[in-house]
């Protein structure tokens, strides 16, 4: 009998696909023989590890529009062909009407991101979770003969996973408060993000801050103040330990203090072993040696700096006269140990701001104009003012420069009072706090107050007795 062009074409498809499906089984053994391709069929459907090529031949039963789970790991590459050369295949009859073979995403159903299209029959895991690939088989007129959706979910292969270190070892230099940050690679893990994965960790070390997460592969970790602690971190029920040390490194001075001309005091680093390197901002006022003697020469203010493994640290000291350092341990103390009370002002073991100053200097034969009774604030701006004692210059600028010496006033102004420049307050100075290096290496200085906490607020209207 003499075949029709339609048979022809069925025939002709039929035999294109009969080839193209020996070349996929021809594969699939060389890979298996080579150790290249390794899995399971689940449902008719292959299972690969994380990272290789998977080649799933899917049987589809006629009739049925559930299909079974395919277990997929992250990073996998799914190759599917439609089985037609199997004489156990319910397609192996039907070979000649197929034309064919359509497999596509169901993201209406599923998660967008677990799986992307390569080309026709290839599909790469690019996300955990679940959705749906969809295999619908035609024939040449476009007639449907059977269509089956199977759900593909996919995982991360926890195999292969381990820490690149399990110990970290690293040193803070002065503040406490100060956060330092690491991170950890996670092999076996690249490119996975957070929402990827079950994540968790534990501390043994409860006094001691510290803060994990995962992201893009990797753990950050995130620790405040000294010490050692234990962490395990758990990846999809996998328990990896990292042990975290952190050495404090200090002074064995604090880091703001007094000292007189001609003094002298030896100052060390403590928790780390080293070259220790010194540096003084201003060596005509005090010198440091190699081995951190300070040697204060003149008054004024510097800046210590001692450098020493990967860090530096830093203090603040302000050389004065003997009979300033009794003005400014008068002042600290009636700050600290005397009641205020405007009333009381005079008795003493009260004070109020402007008696505070009077009485301290005192001690300086310093009497701002009035020899037996404290004047009040803006009396003592006016004096200071008349005496040529203000200073000049944006007051944090003036801070940062070192301009003020302990001892210096400031005064709030502004008050409706009908008094000079409206002062309504004044506050003792009484040295600089050392809060740390800034991003281009200098020293960032904070304020000590007599009768105030660090770094209170002060007006812009300074003056120095």
């Amino acid at each position: 009998m003499k075949k029709t062009s339609k048979t022809k074409y069925v025939e002709e498809k039929a035999k294109q696909k009969y080839i193209c499906s020996i070349k996929w089984l021809l594969c699939i053994a060389i890979c298996l023989a080579t150790g290249i391709l390794a899995g399971k069929n689940t449902q008719a459907a292959g299972v690969c590890t994380a990272g290789r090529s998977m080649a799933a031949n899917v049987d589809i039963p006629l009739g049925t529009q559930e299909g079974g789970d395919i277990e997929a790991k992250l990073g996998d590459t799914l190759n599917f062909s439609l089985n037609t050369v199997d004489e156990s295949s319910i397609y192996y009859s039907m070979r000649d009407e197929i034309v064919m073979v359509t497999y596509y995403v169901d993201y209406e159903y599923g998660e967008e991101e677990v799986l992307s299209k390569e080309s026709d029959t290839v599909f790469q895991v690019t996300g955990v979770g679940s959705t749906y690939l969809t295999v619908s088989v035609r024939n040449q007129y476009g007639e449907e003969i059977s269509e089956r959706s199977y759900r593909i979910v996919s995982s991360v292969d926890m195999s292969n996973v381990a820490l690149e270190k399990n110990s970290i070892k690293d040193y803070r230099y002065g503040q406490e408060y100060s956060y330092k940050t690491f991170y950890v690679k996670v092999n076996g893990l690249e490119g996975v993000q957070g929402e990827d994965i079950d994540f968790s960790y534990t501390s043994s070390n409860k006094k001691m801050y510290v803060y994990c997460r995962f992201d893009d592969g990797q753990i950050v970790i995130e620790t405040s103040g000294a010490g050692t602690t234990l962490l395990e971190f758990t990846i999809n029920e996998k328990v990896m330990p990292l042990t975290l040390t952190i050495h404090q490194v200090k002074l064995s001075c604090s880091t703001s203090f007094l000292m007189v001309p001609k003094g002298t005091k030896s100052i060390k680093v403590q928790g780390i072993s080293g070259r220790v390197t010194w540096k003084s901002s201003n060596p005509k006022v005090i010198s440091v040696s190699r081995a951190g003697k300070l040697k204060a020469k003149k008054t004024g203010n510097v800046v210590i700096t001692a450098s020493v493994g990967t860090g530096k640290l830093g203090c603040v000291v302000s050389v004065v006269t003997k009979a300033r350092k009794k003005v400014i341990a008068m002042a600290n103390r009636m700050g600290k140990n005397w009641k205020y009370s405007q009333a009381k002002r005079m008795q003493k073991g009260y004070y109020d701001c402007s008696s505070l100053v009077w009485k301290s200097y005192k001690l300086e034969k310093q009497y701002f104009g009035m020899k037996y009774y404290a004047p009040v604030a803006a009396d003592l701006g006016k004096w200071c003012a008349k005496n040529k004692k203000m200073v000049k210059g944006n007051a944090y600028q003036n801070i940062q420069k070192m301009k003020y010496r302990p001892g210096a006033l400031t005064f709030k102004t502004g008050s409706d009072n009908g008094r000079y420049k409206g002062i309504y307050h004044v506050e003792m100075f009484v040295g600089y706090t050392f809060e740390g290096f800034g991003t281009d290496g200098s020293p960032v200085l904070g304020t000590k107050w007599a009768a105030r906490g660090d770094n209170y607020f002060y007006g812009e209207l300074w003056a120095q007795p």
